[in-house]
């Protein structure tokens, strides 16, 4: 069907959209055109059948893996990808070609190749001025919307790009509000609106939000992982810890999550749980820069210096340009003794952006 509703817009271009939902007139329409064409073919099989077949097979072959798509979504993302129709209508196009050189009445139109070139130069205008739609993906969702109104996903991708954008969230929320009104079970947009709440200083809409969410879909480790954010934000270290509880344990392999925990079992100097988590991180993910960092630091603290260089080195290691890395380990060189090495750690941070470390320079590598 999605295909069919091309088929008319490959002749009449009207009413496109990157994401639309099915026309009854545009599908109808395009199917008795398609069926008018192969009709049509009959007349002149004898001559081109071949080409007309390769037309023909060529639409039909690459049709499949269209029509065999199912978004996850379903109709509240969209019916079918637009530009997923336009590779099989070059079958189509093979039709178009053999009727106008084979039909005796349409050859025998005078300055046939003139207008022939004026409709070329009007398809080729349209379509420039259609792609400018793909220019960027606010422009592209707000065409999504405007021509799919039906589309939750639509809505929720604009409301992201809007979300990126610190001073465009109420219109963020405005669309997830739209997105969730279409699709009242978006876990997702619950979760990108509680957010944008929660950075328009509104927390109990973003707990809210955050919990329903958590509601939805009970298995789901985002929820938790936002709450675990925001209460960490609101100084409730004890909440957080217990937040990032929750999501391990509905995620036992996400390395990020161990990390955060860790810092918080830090600030609440139960050393022994966050060395755990932060083992735990770096078992998961042993190209996690952060997660060494971070374990550096606590064994620094810990006053265990010679495994926090070793932490140090490995978070430099699997991200050179990581500022507080460098920075860290110069703190570290300083208090074993190596002032040398630490201005020199100092001097890469700095160049890496680290106000703190151009401070450190001036005050002990003058």
């Amino acid at each position: 069907s999605d295909v069919c509703s091309s088929d008319l817009r490959f002749f009449l271009p009207l009413g496109l959209g990157p994401m639309p939902a099915f026309s009854v007139f545009f599908t109808v329409a395009g199917s008795v055109l398609f069926v008018l064409l192969v009709a049509h073919s009959f007349i002149y099989w004898q001559s081109s059948g071949r080409l007309y077949l390769f037309g023909l097979s060529w639409f039909l072959i690459f049709l499949g893996p269209a029509l065999m798509y199912v978004n996850t979504f379903g109709t509240a993302a969209c019916d079918y990808m637009e530009h997923r129709g336009y590779f099989p209508l070059v079958g189509i196009a093979v039709f178009v070609y053999l009727i106008l050189i084979k039909t005796e009445w349409i050859r025998k139109i005078r300055n046939l190749n003139i207008y022939l070139i004026c409709i070329l130069v009007i398809f080729s205008v349209y379509t420039y001025v259609y792609s400018l739609n793909y220019k960027d993906p606010l422009t592209y969702y707000t065409l999504a919307t405007e021509t799919n109104p039906k589309s939750a996903v639509a809505y929720f991708c604009r409301g992201t790009v809007y979300m990126t954008n610190g001073n465009k969230l109420p219109d963020a929320i405005r669309d997830f509000d739209q997105a969730i009104k279409i699709k009242p079970d978006y876990m997702h947009a619950y979760l990108n609106k509680g957010y944008s709440l929660e950075q328009l200083k509104d927390n109990d809409g973003a707990f809210y939000n955050y919990r329903y969410a958590a509601h939805l879909q009970p298995t789901a480790s985002e929820p938790w992982v936002d709450i675990a954010s925001l209460k960490s934000t609101l100084g409730e270290t004890a909440g957080a810890i217990l937040a990032y509880d929750t999501a391990l344990r509905l995620n036992p392999l996400f390395s990020e999550g161990y990390n955060a925990r860790g810092l918080l079992r830090q600030e609440v100097k139960d050393y022994p749980g966050a060395l755990d988590d932060f083992d735990e991180a770096v078992g998961l993910n042993p190209k996690y820069a952060e997660a060494y960092l971070d374990r550096g630091a606590l064994k620094y603290e810990m006053n265990d210096f010679e495994a926090s260089m070793s932490d140090l080195n490995a978070a430099i290691r699997f991200n050179n340009k990581y500022p507080e890395a460098w920075l860290n380990r110069g703190v570290l060189k300083l208090r074993t003794g190596d002032s040398q090495g630490a201005c020199s750690d100092w001097r890469t941070a700095s160049q890496f952006g680290s106000d703190q470390a151009k401070a450190l320079l001036e005050e002990y590598c003058k």
